[in-house]
């Protein structure tokens, strides 16, 4: 089939020409469900408004022999740089559809709007469990154009740790997974800073760590 169903599913997608193949087999119980066969999707392109990106080539594939373990792959291209990713997850929902992800990447244009623009070289690894989502890598970014806009107020955001008594989002966050992170960041010699009357550039490292019910924690130099 074609990828009209996909377009109506995702709004906020512009998913051009493609087609999704699928040949499966279920089985098993609701408590121990097997899903068995292989999934590929491909798409010409695929217009993130949101990031102000165009992905070309999309293809995303998954297959399984045994109903409970999933190879995942997929790789597209944007700017003219690449990203691509590997790795498995388990059909298993009492472990909570355990997953590894590895994304990496070279040059990829990630956003493209009129205050942010950035080419990114990932190397991460994602990890979701029951409990915890974790991400872990090396993330560069050779260039990129800062450009902030002198808006018209202070912006006030609520904490992470506010709790809305009796509200939506106390239930939001008791669903939510704990997120955990260690990525390294390298910023290029072509990092520039241009706005409140300042032009620079940036460049230099930081250790970023984050952790449920602690603030973001940066350590390194930058300059």
């Amino acid at each position: 089939p074609d990828l009209t169903l996909f377009a109506a599913l995702l709004p906020r997608l512009a998913i051009g020409p493609g087609n999704l193949e699928v040949q499966l087999r279920l089985s098993g119980t609701i408590g121990a469900p097997g899903l068995s066969g292989n999934a590929t999707l491909q798409a010409e392109q695929v217009e993130v408004g949101s990031a102000g990106i165009q992905l070309k080539e999309v293809r995303l594939k998954g297959e399984s022999q045994d109903g409970r373990s999933w190879r995942l792959s997929g790789a597209t291209t944007s700017g003219g740089g690449k990203l691509a990713v590997e790795g498995s997850a388990e059909l298993d929902p009492a472990r909570g559809w355990p997953a590894r992800l590895r994304v990496r990447g070279e040059r990829f244009e990630a956003v493209n709007l009129r205050d942010y623009w950035a080419l990114v070289s990932p190397d991460l690894t994602l990890t979701l469990d029951k409990e915890r989502l974790t991400v872990e890598g090396e993330l560069r970014v050779p260039e990129a154009q800062i450009r902030p806009r002198r808006g018209g107020g202070e912006v006030v955001t609520v904490s992470r740790d506010a709790v809305i008594v009796g509200g939506e989002a106390e239930q939001e966050k008791a669903a939510l997974r704990a997120f955990y992170a260690r990525v390294r960041l390298i910023l290029g010699d072509k990092v520039e800073f241009s706005g409140f009357g300042l032009r620079s550039r940036i460049a230099g490292e930081l250790s970023i760590e984050d952790a449920p019910d602690s603030v973001v924690k940066g350590n390194g130099e930058l300059r």
